[in-house]
Order: structure tokens, then C-alpha cells, then sequence
């Protein structure tokens, strides 16, 4: 199945990746980066309802609000 990514950066994208991969059961199989609108990541589950949390879209919500966050050497800076 496939669902949307909305991270902007390469450094969100592979964090997103990461999370479905570290999720029981679920493996992040492919991306198509998009420049307008969400990116798209190809997942296979070993179960249809495996994947029925990401569809919810809570995951991609927390990975856009973590890579938003200033990161620690940004924060010295100011």
C-alpha cells in the first residue's frame, strides 16, 4: 500500500522510512519524492492490518513536527 509523506527534507524523509521500518511488521519499500505536494512511500505489511495505523497519518503528523524542530547546534548559534 502506499501512503503520504510530507516531510521536506532528505533528513525527514529517512526518518519517516526509519519509523515504518521499526514498526513490527512493516517494511518502507520504495519512495517517490515529489516537489509539490506530499512524497508518497510504497509499504508492505505482513498483515493488511499492519498497516492501518499509518494510515491514520498519526506517524507522518509526529515526523513533520520532529523535523520542524531547531536542531541543537542551531540553537546555539542564536
Amino acid at each position: 500500500f502506499e501512503i503520504p509523506a510530507n516531510q521536506k527534507t532528505s533528513a525527514g524523509l529517512a526518518t519517516y522510512a526509519n519509523s515504518i521500518t521499526l514498526t513490527p511488521g512493516t517494511v518502507t519499500v520504495d519512495l517517490v519524492e515529489s516537489k509539490v505536494g506530499p512524497s508518497r512511500f510504497t509499504i508492505h505489511a505482513l498483515h493488511a492490518d499492519f498497516g492501518n495505523e499509518l494510515r491514520g497519518g498519526e506517524m507522518d503528523r509526529r515526523n513533520v513536527y520532529l523535523e520542524k524542530q531547531p536542531q541543537k547546534n542551531q540553537l546555539e548559534k542564536v
